[in-house]
């Protein structure tokens, strides 16, 4: 071999080496690459997630803080006035879109009168006498209770009869 021969076969070595270095660099470049693209998923992810959970959050706060009170309103309104008007024939149309809405939306008002008192579901508010046969169960509903998507979203306030 000549020193021209070694020459070329150091240079030869040096391209390898060269080249293998740049695999290298190429495959940590591609797997911080795809630990990044991955992260990026994982982090879109968890932010619909968030976003879905404000959501649910801000519809939840304005059922519980605005329409279940107005109702609450337009029920008291609805019990204290007999007569029927053209204003009240507004009022119970008001209602109605109200409770549809409500409906749409998994919010359910919850049954209590006859019923038998449950302290997941209901306060009780005050006991009032009755019959035997009506012990723990609700006499009168002070305030509805309402379910959202099968959980209590607000508890009923009522009357029960003496156990």
């Amino acid at each position: 071999m000549t020193n021209q021969d070694n020459k070329e076969k150091t240079k030869e070595e040096k391209v390898l080496e060269e080249l293998k270095e740049c695999q290298k660099l190429k495959e940590e470049y591609l797997n911080e690459w795809k630990r990044a693209r991955a992260d990026f998923i994982n982090y879109k992810k968890e932010e619909e997630t968030r976003m879905e959970e404000v959501r649910k959050n801000t519809k939840k706060d304005l059922i519980l803080n605005v329409l279940i009170p107005l109702l609450d309103n337009l029920d008291i309104f609805e019990k204290n006035f007999e007569k029927e008007n053209e204003f009240q024939k507004v009022i119970f149309c008001l209602k109605s879109q109200i409770e549809d809405f409500l409906k749409k939306e998994s919010v359910f008002r919850m049954k209590t009168v006859g019923e038998k008192f449950d302290p997941y579901f209901h306060e009780a508010v005050e006991t009032v006498e009755g019959f035997e046969e009506e012990r723990g169960k609700i006499k009168e509903e002070l305030l509805a209770g309402y379910f959202w998507e099968k959980k209590v979203l607000r508890p009923a306030k009522v009357k029960v009869v003496k156990f």
